[in-house]
């Protein structure tokens, strides 16, 4: 092991404020990676639906970027800075909040949440927090004093939860602030602060996300994912070791970009009774990210691939591609792409057979509902 990343676990015992003694077991990323297994995800779930997205002028999606939803209805944002609400069929609504420089209207989404009663969207914007009903009308506007206000999440008694970026700190610096706590009116609740520190590096946003009343974040350097509690406590909710596959900080240089295909980040993690999903982000660069699944019973993390094609590694619907994206209580909610379903026409059967003989390459993605066992 190399000196700093010894630094850096054993800061990460005083990262977490308010640690629990017992200290959970780690997960062994290093060795799931190193050996993928075929993955039968049918085996783990209880049902599925498939929901395609309605297709028109005027809520054509860009690459999907987040995707929320409760019983009746379905927000999806997009690469394009949209925020489109659907039925939970998949009927198109309604646009919510509309780029340009009028009133009500942005330049630029950096993330959305909604509430815990789904009765009004929060969209982020460089420097604003723009608020709008679940109708799409504009309500009012909240300037943040930083701009680096981007990532964030919103937890069961509706307050918001901003992620700052790991950055690289002046030398002497001995901690940072990593996660601020909102109201939704703007008033300022808790800063958490971070005492891992690194001077050298690209920037790179650090994970958080929110179940229930609990609220999740990760460090990028710090071997930990931290908990925050209803009580704004913080202690440790899972050990992380991603041992050859983690990125350095020395990594985080654009003369290193050629290795950066064969290292990890953590890019987003859903969780459930039994089960986790972590998905992983491979490299720096694009979207291409990668599902694993930790059995919380087994305390077993798997890297799954295709049944029939261990070169084809995530999970897969019949031969089809599954991208897992967010959750609602215990069900997982991700995309298949047309792409995938097209391709794999032949294999298909069911209602995603009847939605292959429908969509084409420029249709909206078809987003499967997975209810957990």
């Amino acid at each position: 092991m190399k000196p700093s990343i010894y630094l850096l676990a054993l800061l990460s015992l005083f990262a977490c404020q308010g640690e629990q003694d017992k200290i959970p077991a780690t997960i062994n990323f290093e060795n799931a990676l190193s050996n993928s297994k075929a993955f039968d995800i049918a085996k783990h779930i209880s049902s599925i639906r498939y929901v395609p997205l309605e297709t028109n002028e005027n809520c054509y999606l860009a690459d999907v970027r987040k995707v929320l939803k409760n019983e009746e209805l379905i927000l999806i944002s997009d690469s394009e800075s949209n925020l489109f609400q659907f039925t939970s069929s998949g009927q198109f609504i309604r646009r919510i909040g509309r780029l340009g420089k009028g009133p009500g209207e942005y330049l630029y989404m950096t993330d959305f949440v909604v509430d815990h009663s789904f009765e009004n969207v929060y969209i982020n914007t460089p420097g604003f927090l723009y608020i709008y009903d679940i109708e799409g009308e504009f309500k009012t506007r909240i300037e943040w004093d930083s701009g680096n206000l981007q990532v964030m999440c919103i937890d069961g008694q509706n307050r918001l939860f901003y992620v700052m970026p790991d950055a690289r700190q002046a030398k002497g610096q001995t901690s940072f602030d990593i996660v601020y706590i909102y109201d939704v009116n703007g008033q300022h609740l808790k800063t958490i602060k971070s005492n891992i520190v690194r001077i050298e590096g690209l920037a790179l946003f650090n994970n958080i996300y929110a179940k229930n009343d609990e609220v999740f974040y990760k460090e990028e350097f710090g071997p930990s994912i931290c908990r925050i509690s209803q009580d704004l406590e913080v202690d440790t909710a899972f050990q992380i070791n991603l041992g050859k596959y983690a990125f350095e900080p020395e990594d985080l240089d654009m003369s290193k970009k050629d290795s950066w295909k064969d290292h990890y980040r953590l890019f987003n993690m859903l969780s459930f009774e039994r089960y986790v999903i972590f998905n992983l982000q491979k490299g720096l660069m694009g979207a291409n990210t990668e599902a694993t699944i930790y059995d919380r019973k087994k305390q077993h993390l798997i890297y799954p691939h295709n049944m029939d094609d261990p070169r084809k590694k995530g999970m897969y619907l019949d031969g089809a591609k599954f991208i897992p994206i967010s959750d609602f209580n215990e069900q997982l909610v991700g995309i298949i792409s047309n792409e995938g379903i097209m391709e794999n026409s032949d294999k298909l059967s069911g209602d995603l057979k009847a939605i292959s003989l429908q969509i084409d390459a420029n249709s909206n993605p078809v987003l499967a509902v997975l209810n957990m066992k």
